[in-house]
């Protein structure tokens, strides 16, 4: 089961596994899967997307960047992204480390 994000929980902790395969994957994603934790494993595969762990700093320098971009929807896209989540983190229980 796919648990959904919801407003009250938009953001979630995620694994970064370095030097984890492709064939590795599948017994990982299982390991997981099997303890009963209510968790899917959603692999990420670094030839179709990018996964970038940014900080707030780098995030609020991206916002100030794309301030003066040009409008469209890629960029207004990322940008509600990082908007979203600096707003969030404003609220958020969570304490950034600096």
């Amino acid at each position: 089961m796919l648990r959904r994000m919801t407003e009250d929980e938009p953001y979630y902790w995620s694994l970064d596994i370095p030097g984890l395969t492709s064939g590795q994957v599948p017994s990982v994603a299982s390991a997981v899967e099997d303890k009963g934790l209510d968790l899917q494993v959603l692999p990420v595969d670094p030839a179709v997307f990018l996964t970038l762990h940014l900080d707030q700093h780098t995030v609020e320098a991206l916002v100030a960047g794309l301030a003066g971009a040009q409008s469209g929807p890629i960029l207004d896209g990322i940008r509600e992204v990082f908007v979203d989540w600096l707003a969030w983190l404003d609220t958020s229980p969570v304490e950034p480390k600096e």
